[in-house]
């Protein structure tokens, strides 16, 4: 049976009398059109998101459980016409009935559901994002910290990516993402989550609200890495670059590396000092070199956050000593 063909009966069996008969057509429309992307006009044509739709209000949980399921492939990675076609059956109405569901793996399915809503390219990924901010702007403020503050880490994950979909937009989605507390401090804290994918999901939250196009500058660039270092996120993003995970470490370094970047700022300037104490042993007493380089070459390497001002300040002081045993002059800036 052709590909088409499949999709005209699988969405014909959705309105079967039988639950199971319409529960096992949902199954199978969740894969057909996940995995024959071209297949999900075919869904439109034939009736099928009418009835997935309708199945997001049946009682039965599974029935509600693989409609929402299904309606979510139906959005991944598709077209700005197809999430218009889907949310203007599904309603913003329901999406929030299907986040606040009672159960909790439709909860997670709605909530994969709106992570694809706020992704696509660059073009399409702007169009998308306006519309879920102008539709449902004021409900994700309630919707996301309720996820943040609870303990499942894959709703915690797919919010994160939410928020980096709609950090990865304009000047005005990025303002939406830094005027809002209460999701800053998420990303704060989740840079320091047990599980990997939630650190990855976090620093890449980071990295588009710092991000630039290579050769351009503007100041709300400088605004964005303001806010975020009020924050002290930097610190976390230290420690993150010697992350187990790779993905991690690459993403935090990513983003410690952007330009202008106060981040990378906070951390030249204490390195530097590090570095440039490091150069002064050049010309001591051998007997002098072994004993401090050791000391200061393991606090140079040490992430910043482990690295105290008193810890610093004694540095500093220590190798002002060394400079006068060669006979220089030390001027502290």
């Amino acid at each position: 049976m052709a590909e088409k063909d499949l999709v005209s009966l699988l969405s014909s069996l959705l309105t079967d009398p039988a639950e199971e008969v319409q529960i096992a057509a949902c199954e199978a429309l969740c894969n057909v059109i996940l995995e024959f992307s071209p297949m999900k006009d075919e869904v439109i044509n034939n009736g099928g998101v009418t009835s997935l739709i309708g199945l997001t209000f049946h009682k039965n949980v599974a029935l509600r459980l693989n409609a929402t399921w299904a309606v979510k492939n139906l959005l991944y990675l598709s077209s700005t016409q197809m999430h218009e076609a889907v949310m203007d059956a599904l309603t913003w109405k329901q999406l929030l009935n299907l986040l606040k569901d009672q159960d909790p793996k439709v909860q997670e399915q709605a909530l994969k559901l709106l992570r694809n809503l706020s992704s696509g390219d660059k073009e399409e990924g702007e169009k998308n994002i306006n519309r879920l901010l102008n539709n449902f702007g004021e409900e994700l403020k309630e919707i996301l910290p309720s996820v943040f503050m609870g303990a499942n880490a894959t709703l915690i994950i797919d919010g994160l990516y939410t928020c980096s979909n709609i950090a990865s937009g304009n000047e005005e989605h990025k303002n939406y993402i830094l005027s809002n507390n209460a999701l800053l401090n998420a990303v704060r804290d989740n840079l320091l989550h047990e599980n990997p994918e939630a650190r990855i999901a976090a620093t890449w939250c980071v990295l588009n609200l710092t991000w630039r196009e290579p050769g351009r500058s503007s100041p709300a660039e400088n605004k964005y890495i303001e806010a975020l270092s009020a924050l002290e996120i930097h610190k976390r993003l230290e420690i993150l670059i010697s992350d187990s995970h790779k993905d991690v470490a690459e993403r935090a370094k990513a983003a410690l590396q952007q330009k202008p970047c106060k981040f990378r700022a906070e951390r030249s300037k204490q390195r530097g000092i590090l570095t440039c104490y490091q150069s002064s042993l050049v010309g001591l007493p051998s007997s002098l070199s072994v004993l401090f380089s050791a000391e200061l070459f393991s606090a140079s390497n040490k992430p910043l956050s482990s690295l105290s001002v008193k810890k610093t300040a004694e540095i500093k002081d220590k190798y002002s000593l060394y400079l006068l045993l060669r006979n220089e002059k030390f001027y502290s800036s």
